[in-house]
């Protein structure tokens, strides 16, 4: 609930009169915002630390910030105090009037500062996010994983990812047993529905696509998908999806298998497949 502002410097040879309080300021007034919408809540305090002997603080002292002390001149790790450092002084910056209040009834705990909604990153966060597959390592890969598609979504897996790293932890993160196709669905199209009632129109297409994996005939849950009982096996594919009229796509792809022969799972293939 405490931001540390590290680092704030303008080099002498910048010259422009009230340039670093302004700046400073400007900084104060939307790191509540911006914090808020990264984190998910609002801090209370900006705190900073200027070495006693090199500079006066002049610039924290325009912006208004309170001097609290001075510190005992001693480093973190230094219990037995053999090494000292300099002394600096320590500046706040009050983002809420009830500070102190909140501070002292409940010093621990940060869901009491108030709560503002996140606004996603990007569209990966958009529309995963709320992903929830067990591990919030496998939820931030496939974050990853759906940057490097939309970036360029007609690549293979290698070409995506780009390197070797990325692209092994892509086949990693697709043969782990927690990640299901449902669940990598579910948040997109829970994400599509959200936005839907934002327009009065949504135009919603539908249509059906043969996937043919005769070539890869040891792969699980699939039949025949030819009109006639032939030797042409894979899956079909009913791909529904969300359009404004404007002509937005509201990256919506409902997909869903012929239950009928397929049932509801998703074929589960080798990467290589």
């Amino acid at each position: 609930m405490i931001v540390s502002n590290s680092r704030f410097l303008i080099p002498e040879f910048v010259r422009v009169s009230n340039l670093a309080s302004h700046v400073l300021s400007l900084c104060a007034k939307r790191l509540t915002q911006d914090w808020g919408n990264r984190y998910c809540y609002k801090p209370l305090l900006i705190e900073t630390f200027v070495e006693h002997e090199k500079f006066e603080g002049t610039v924290y002292k325009a912006a208004n910030w309170l001097h609290v002390g001075t510190t005992v001149g001693r480093g973190r790790q230094d219990r037995e105090k053999k090494f000292p450092v300099c002394k600096k002084d320590i500046y706040l910056f009050p983002l809420t009037s009830d500070w102190r209040k909140i501070l002292h009834d409940c010093p621990s705990q940060p869901e009491t500062a108030p709560i503002i909604e996140k606004i996603p990153e990007d569209w990966a966060e958009e529309e995963f996010g709320n992903s929830t597959l067990g591990d919030k390592r496998l939820d931030q890969r496939l974050l990853k994983i759906a940057r490097s598609f939309y970036s360029n979504p007609s690549a293979q897996v290698p070409e995506a990812c780009k390197s070797a790293a990325e692209t092994k932890a892509a086949y990693r993160f697709f043969e782990n047993d927690s990640v299901e196709f449902e669940k990598i669905l579910a948040p997109h199209i829970s994400a599509t529905i959200k936005r839907c009632p934002e327009h009065s129109i949504v135009l919603v297409p539908q249509d059906t696509t043969s996937l043919n994996y005769t070539a890869h005939p040891e792969t699980e849950d699939i039949g025949p998908i030819g009109a006639s009982r032939q030797t042409i096996i894979g899956l079909l594919m009913h791909d529904t999806m969300a359009f404004s009229t404007e002509g937005e796509r509201e990256h919506a792809n409902l997909r869903g298998l012929d239950q009928n022969k397929l049932g509801t799972k998703a074929p589960k293939t080798k990467a290589s497949d």
